[in-house]
């Protein structure tokens, strides 16, 4: 008999000790969260360690599951909500069906949630008219009490239950955020290695305020503005389709970059990208005005932030005259670092796309709709 290294046998099976379907609900706490639950079935294993396991399952009247909970005789238990839906790919007409699971694992002891993953399932048939499952992942998990999450980023696609196509980004943060490790992984499928060696990867399964509000923390990393203590705020800065619209502005009194909650388009990764970018290039080029009037920087950085004070002591607004406000050093190097970094963005997800042959579904990404 072969023995396991932790001297368990490979042949032991979990143990069945109580199984219950289809129980009917007449809780009155469950029905209030999940109003469509109507029957409920528990399961209780042991396993291979000799571990009690609870399993309760609710299912709703078509059988589709709506909620796990997994309770251990452990300091910890496992929750699970599934979700489904169809999003619509953008710019085509067709939709397709989603799974989506969220599942948390919590730390019974001091009832804090240690691990998150979000999960959304796809199933589609390539021309051989065979089963392609995809999946889009985001996972957090808490190492360290006093740092933030490892985050994971993956979305990966099976044929037959074999690996087809991947990708897998890892990101590790300090206790204020900031990237400190970050690894990529990919299928070697003739894509171009820029779609995987840039900032942006790891951001594209980020929901719309999460992306916002770690891009934005990213970005200071990047342009070097960590000891700045620059804050990311939103404001109602009114939008009319006819009229010129204000995104963004970075106010470098009060050290914030203000971005317009109203203008519809303020939620779309490329766009939120361009105009962070651009604001983040003007904080810098504040900073260095301030480095240069202390007498801190000399040669071609002394030279270049003696225009950037002229330009902004001698400032030409965009409503004042376009044409102007462009020739500006300024304002001519944040439109560069802000349209390249927001292209940047489209062309990875776009390539994304492509790589995973259209069939890139997951509700968070920018270019899709939940019906």
């Amino acid at each position: 008999m072969a023995i396991s290294p932790t001297g368990i046998t490979s042949t032991i099976k979990p143990k069945l000790l109580k199984k219950v379907l289809n129980q009917a609900i007449e809780q009155e706490a469950i029905k209030k969260i999940f109003p469509d639950a109507v029957s409920m079935d528990t399961v209780e294993v042991l396993n291979k360690q000799g571990r009690k396991t609870q399993i309760s399952t609710l299912r709703d009247k078509d059988n589709n599951i709506l909620y796990r909970l997994f309770k251990f005789n452990l300091p910890y238990m496992i929750k699970r909500f599934y979700t489904t839906g169809e999003a619509r790919i953008f710019n085509q007409q067709g939709t397709l069906p989603y799974r989506e699971v969220k599942t948390s694992v919590v730390n019974l002891k001091n009832k804090t949630v240690v691990k998150t993953r979000e999960e959304v399932f796809t199933v589609t048939e390539n021309t051989d008219k065979n089963k392609v499952v995809t999946k889009s992942l985001v996972e957090k998990q808490k190492t360290n009490p006093d740092a933030p999450y490892i985050e994971t980023t993956s979305i990966n696609q099976y044929q037959n239950k074999t690996p087809k196509n991947y990708y897998q980004t890892t990101i590790q943060r300090d206790k204020d955020g900031y990237i400190t490790k970050k690894s990529v992984t990919h299928s070697n499928d003739g894509l171009p290695e820029d779609v995987y060696n840039n900032d942006y990867i790891h951001t594209m399964l980020w929901k719309p305020q999460e992306f916002k509000l770690n891009l934005f923390k990213d970005a200071i990393q990047k342009n070097g503005l960590k000891d700045e203590n620059i804050q990311l705020r939103c404001a109602n800065l009114g939008y009319k389709r006819v009229e010129p619209t204000q995104f963004a502005f970075y106010r470098d009194s009060e050290r914030k970059l203000i971005f317009n909650s109203d203008y519809p388009g303020c939620d779309y990764k490329p766009f939120f990208t361009t105009i962070t970018e651009h604001e983040l290039t003007h904080a810098r080029q504040y900073r260095d005005v301030r480095l240069y009037e202390k007498g801190l920087l000399n040669g071609e950085k002394a030279q270049k932030a003696k225009q950037y004070k002229e330009n902004f002591d001698n400032y030409t607004d965009f409503k004042d005259n376009e044409a102007a406000y462009e020739q500006q050093i300024v304002e001519a190097e944040a439109l560069e670092n802000g349209y390249k970094a927001g292209d940047t963005v489209s062309y990875i997800f776009h390539k994304l796309l492509e790589k995973f042959n259209g069939k890139l579904v997951d509700k968070h990404l920018p270019g899709f709709v939940v019906k």
